[in-house]
Protein backbone atom coordinates (compact mmCIF):
# COMPACT_ATOMS: atom_id res chain seq x y z
CA UNK A 1 0.00 0.00 0.00
CA UNK A 2 1.44 3.50 -1.04
CA UNK A 3 1.89 5.77 1.15
CA UNK A 4 2.97 9.70 1.51
CA UNK A 5 5.07 11.24 4.27
CA UNK A 6 3.50 14.01 5.75
CA UNK A 7 3.85 16.54 8.76
CA UNK A 8 5.32 19.26 10.54
CA UNK A 9 8.53 19.46 11.80
CA UNK A 10 9.09 19.37 15.72
CA UNK A 11 12.03 19.89 17.93
CA UNK A 12 10.72 17.14 19.61
CA UNK A 13 11.38 14.63 17.47
CA UNK A 14 15.31 14.85 17.63
CA UNK A 15 16.75 12.34 19.43
CA UNK A 16 17.62 12.51 22.64
CA UNK A 17 20.72 13.96 23.82
CA UNK A 18 20.99 16.21 21.02
CA UNK A 19 21.18 20.10 21.69
CA UNK A 20 21.91 20.74 18.17
CA UNK A 21 18.47 22.18 17.59
CA UNK A 22 17.94 19.06 15.67
CA UNK A 23 14.29 19.26 14.24
CA UNK A 24 13.11 16.00 12.49
CA UNK A 25 9.40 15.22 10.69
CA UNK A 26 6.73 14.48 12.29
CA UNK A 27 6.07 11.56 9.69
CA UNK A 28 2.27 10.43 9.35
CA UNK A 29 1.36 7.95 6.92
CA UNK A 30 -1.58 8.70 4.31
CA UNK A 31 -3.61 6.02 2.39
CA UNK A 32 -3.46 5.59 -1.10
CA UNK A 33 -6.96 7.14 -1.65
CA UNK A 34 -5.96 10.44 0.41
CA UNK A 35 -3.10 10.76 -2.27
CA UNK A 36 -5.57 9.98 -5.72
CA UNK A 37 -7.48 12.85 -3.80
CA UNK A 38 -4.80 15.03 -3.65
CA UNK A 39 -3.24 14.65 -7.19
CA UNK A 40 -6.73 14.87 -8.78
CA UNK A 41 -7.41 18.06 -6.79
CA UNK A 42 -7.29 20.57 -10.24
CA UNK A 43 -7.46 18.30 -13.07
CA UNK A 44 -7.23 21.35 -15.42
CA UNK A 45 -4.04 22.75 -13.52
CA UNK A 46 -2.28 19.87 -15.05
CA UNK A 47 -3.46 20.58 -18.32
CA UNK A 48 -2.69 23.86 -18.48
CA UNK A 49 0.93 22.77 -17.08
CA UNK A 50 1.58 20.05 -20.31
CA UNK A 51 0.37 23.04 -22.76
CA UNK A 52 2.08 25.65 -20.88
CA UNK A 53 5.06 23.70 -21.48
CA UNK A 54 4.51 22.21 -24.86
CA UNK A 55 4.02 25.63 -25.78
CA UNK A 56 7.18 26.79 -24.45
CA UNK A 57 8.83 23.40 -25.81
CA UNK A 58 7.38 24.86 -29.44
CA UNK A 59 8.55 28.25 -28.88
CA UNK A 60 12.00 27.61 -28.54
CA UNK A 61 12.55 25.51 -31.12
CA UNK A 62 10.42 27.66 -33.76
CA UNK A 63 13.27 30.36 -32.08
CA UNK A 64 15.91 27.93 -32.48
CA UNK A 65 15.26 27.53 -36.42
CA UNK A 66 13.83 30.89 -37.30
CA UNK A 67 14.54 33.04 -34.06
CA UNK A 68 17.93 35.47 -33.97
CA UNK A 69 19.57 37.99 -35.91
CA UNK A 70 20.13 35.33 -39.13
CA UNK A 71 17.12 32.89 -39.36
CA UNK A 72 16.73 29.84 -41.47
CA UNK A 73 14.65 31.71 -44.17
CA UNK A 74 17.31 34.89 -43.95
CA UNK A 75 19.84 32.48 -44.52
CA UNK A 76 17.93 31.09 -47.59
CA UNK A 77 17.44 34.48 -49.21
CA UNK A 78 21.06 35.76 -48.27
CA UNK A 79 22.11 32.64 -50.60
CA UNK A 80 19.90 32.94 -53.25
CA UNK A 81 21.53 36.51 -53.63
CA UNK A 82 24.83 35.62 -53.55
CA UNK A 83 24.27 33.26 -56.39
CA UNK A 84 22.24 35.97 -58.36
CA UNK A 85 25.48 38.50 -57.58
CA UNK A 86 28.35 35.37 -58.81
CA UNK A 87 25.98 34.80 -62.19
CA UNK A 88 26.16 39.01 -62.70
CA UNK A 89 30.17 39.31 -61.76
CA UNK A 90 30.61 36.25 -64.10
CA UNK A 91 28.42 37.83 -66.98
CA UNK A 92 30.90 41.17 -65.90
CA UNK A 93 34.15 39.11 -66.42
CA UNK A 94 32.86 38.33 -69.60
CA UNK A 95 32.11 41.22 -70.85
CA UNK A 96 35.12 43.39 -69.20
CA UNK A 97 37.40 40.15 -71.13
CA UNK A 98 35.52 40.73 -74.90
CA UNK A 99 36.39 44.40 -74.54
CA UNK A 100 39.91 43.97 -73.26
CA UNK A 101 40.33 41.51 -76.51
CA UNK A 102 38.65 44.49 -78.61
CA UNK A 103 41.09 46.66 -77.12
CA UNK A 104 44.00 44.65 -77.61
CA UNK A 105 43.46 44.24 -81.49
CA UNK A 106 42.28 48.15 -81.90
CA UNK A 107 45.63 48.73 -80.87
CA UNK A 108 47.94 46.10 -82.50
CA UNK A 109 45.45 45.11 -85.73
CA UNK A 110 46.05 47.33 -88.95
CA UNK A 111 43.16 46.17 -90.76
CA UNK A 112 41.06 46.05 -87.96
CA UNK A 113 42.27 49.76 -88.01
CA UNK A 114 41.42 50.50 -91.23
CA UNK A 115 38.55 49.01 -91.30
CA UNK A 116 37.41 51.25 -88.43
CA UNK A 117 38.37 54.43 -90.47
CA UNK A 118 37.10 53.77 -93.44
CA UNK A 119 33.52 52.68 -91.63
CA UNK A 120 33.20 55.40 -88.72
CA UNK A 121 35.55 58.23 -90.04
CA UNK A 122 34.82 57.84 -94.09
CA UNK A 123 38.99 58.30 -94.82
CA UNK A 124 40.29 57.01 -98.03
CA UNK A 125 43.77 56.10 -98.70
CA UNK A 126 45.65 58.03 -101.22
CA UNK A 127 45.11 57.73 -104.82
CA UNK A 128 41.04 56.84 -104.01
CA UNK A 129 38.18 58.36 -105.37
CA UNK A 130 35.70 58.82 -102.68
CA UNK A 131 31.60 58.51 -104.16
CA UNK A 132 29.22 59.79 -101.83
CA UNK A 133 25.87 58.69 -102.51
CA UNK A 134 22.64 60.86 -101.24
CA UNK A 135 19.21 60.78 -100.26
CA UNK A 136 17.84 64.04 -101.61
CA UNK A 137 15.37 64.04 -98.82
CA UNK A 138 18.55 63.85 -96.67
CA UNK A 139 19.99 66.44 -98.17
CA UNK A 140 17.48 69.03 -97.58
CA UNK A 141 16.16 68.89 -101.08
CA UNK A 142 12.12 69.50 -100.04
CA UNK A 143 11.28 68.50 -103.92
CA UNK A 144 11.50 64.68 -103.89
CA UNK A 145 13.24 62.94 -106.68
CA UNK A 146 12.60 64.44 -110.24
CA UNK A 147 12.62 63.11 -113.84
CA UNK A 148 13.55 63.77 -117.30
CA UNK A 149 13.57 67.56 -117.51
CA UNK A 150 11.10 68.48 -115.52
CA UNK A 151 13.07 70.67 -113.19
CA UNK A 152 11.97 73.83 -112.75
Amino acid sequence: MPSILRGPFTESDCPAGRSDGCIRPNVQRCSSAEVARRSSKSPGASWFRRAALAAVVLFTLYFAVQGGEYGTTDILRQRSRMSDYRRAIDSLRQAVDSLEALTNALETDRVLQERIAREEFGMIRDGEILYRLVDPLEAGDDRGPTVGNDRQ
